[in-house]
């Protein structure tokens, strides 16, 4: 009887001991699912818990953006409002926009003769810039191309372009060119240039019968088209484009962008004026001997980016973007699928200071070195910076890599700019379905092998790389 007791005692107390443990397991993985929010997003985490993003994978169909939506029903222009430099004058036939000599082709910027590519330069000339602009450089396939017109919106200055268009996508592209240049007056400031495989050159298609073109007004097509580049499985040579359309800017300053990213209104006269107050200042400086900075070569402007839901409009200025983010409805860009690319430092600095309507102002200046050396940032510098890695393809991501790690070697300061920003066309981005995942899975660890054999041939040219740009 006695042993039974003391049986039955041990057993009362090891169910409390179990409880306990319990507890304690409990209050373990909640703190520590707190721990990983605050570190993941430095204090901004409760807010992400409130709002709606975390769901989107229990969400069904999500309202899709449709750029040039704005354009549905508009009726075709009299006259175009581009300049062409190889389509005849009286010609109504869009393809003679491509009517170019195949000896005018010209290697791509970094590759050279060696590579792959091959560009048409200024097919369509855009007008002059204004003196002290910057060019807004970018690149598309034919698919993207109405893009430009949200684009247009927005930016007030030129646009250099490169359409990457093998084989029949050329003809695809002359088409919805030659309808944007007759919609969209503002078409006028945009340069064109062609970039395709040496083997695979512009080639006439069927374009002109397909009924998803909406070729009687300015609409957007109704769907996207199956292009050439798709059907075949062609990768897309990302920074080909990149390099080419910085190439052939007429200007001083450039920002080297993708199309979806819309820029904050106002955002080339603003940084003229901060450019002016900046050179005022280091003159100053060297008068009295002392140390310059926020100028000259090793400087770039970084314009941080952010995403904003579906059915929200574009912010146009810091004000309407705080008050998206505020409400959850916008986030930095890449927040859910690879944050450690576009989170910036001193993101909360940025949004708690609220700064001078109209005026642009350096937020900090900083080194893009560990911990924020996977960091890939947008900037506004100059035609000198070091060029984008053509191997690399869009389908491998982080295709910007090795220009950043090069401009960290070369001690590049990165002045993060207050009150300008990018915003991608709306929609937030989520991490890919295992389908899509797969597919990029085998594009992914090619670029991962030439990132490796670049970076090594990077460090062979410093004597004393700095260790925390952490390229290996």
């Amino acid at each position: 009887m006695g042993a039974f007791r003391v049986v039955a005692t041990c057993l009362h107390r090891s169910r409390y001991v179990f409880r306990l443990l319990i507890f304690i397991l409990v209050v373990s993985l909640c703190t520590a699912v707190v721990f990983y929010l605050k570190v993941e997003d430095r204090g901004d985490y409760l807010g992400r818990l409130r709002g709606p993003h975390h769901l989107g994978h229990q969400i069904g169909a999500v309202e899709e953006f449709i750029p040039g939506l704005h354009l549905k029903g508009r009726p075709f222009g009299s006259r175009t409002y581009c300049n062409y430099t190889f389509r005849p004058l009286d010609s109504v036939d869009p393809w003679d926009i491509f009517s170019f000599d195949p000896s005018l082709s010209k290697p791509s910027v970094q590759l050279g003769e060696k590579g792959p590519y091959r560009v048409v330069y200024n097919i369509v000339p855009g007008q002059n810039a204004s003196q002290g602009a910057i060019t807004y450089c970018t690149h598309a396939t034919p698919d993207f191309l109405y893009h430009l017109s949200e684009l247009l919106l927005h930016w007030d200055d030129a646009i250099s372009v490169t359409l990457f268009a093998p084989g029949t996508d050329a003809h695809l592209a002359a088409i919805l060119v030659d309808k944007l240049c007759r919609c969209v007056p503002q078409m006028a400031r945009v340069s064109f240039h062609l970039a395709f495989p040496k083997d695979l050159p512009p080639a006439k298609g069927e374009w002109m019968q397909d009924p998803d073109l909406k070729l009687g007004d300015c609409s957007p097509p109704a769907k996207k088209v199956l292009t050439q580049r798709r059907s075949q499985e062609l990768t897309y040579p990302v920074n080909v484009g990149r390099n080419a359309a910085r190439q052939a800017s007429k200007t001083n300053f450039v920002l080297v962008s993708d199309i979806e990213l819309i820029p904050s209104i106002g955002l080339n006269e603003q940084f003229a004026v901060l450019l002016h107050r900046l050179n005022e200042r280091r003159n100053t400086l060297m008068k009295i001997r002392a140390a310059s900075n926020w100028t000259g070569k090793g400087f770039v402007y970084v314009l941080p980016v952010f995403e904003v839901e579906p059915s929200a409009s574009v912010p146009r200025d810091k004000e309407q973007l705080l008050q998206l983010y505020q409400k959850d409805r916008a986030v930095f860009f890449h927040r859910w699928v690879c944050p450690h690319c576009q989170k910036f430092p001193g993101l909360q600095k940025w949004l708690k200071r609220k700064g001078k309507p109209g005026f642009v102002q350096p937020l900090m200046v900083v080194n893009r070195e560990y911990p924020f050396h996977r960091w890939e940032p947008v900037y506004i510098g100059t035609k000198n910076e070091p060029l984008y890695s053509e191997e690399l393809s869009w389908e491998g991501q982080q295709d910007k890599m090795t220009q950043m790690d090069q401009m960290c070697l070369e001690g590049y300061k990165f002045v993060i700019l207050d009150r300008a920003f990018l915003v991608h066309s709306p929609g937030i981005k989520r991490k890919s379905s295992p389908v899509v995942s797969k597919w990029r899975k085998p594009h992914e660890q090619r670029n991962m092998k030439l990132y490796i054999s670049i970076t090594q041939n990077l460090l062979k040219q410093y004597k004393n790389p700095n260790q925390r740009c952490k390229l290996q």
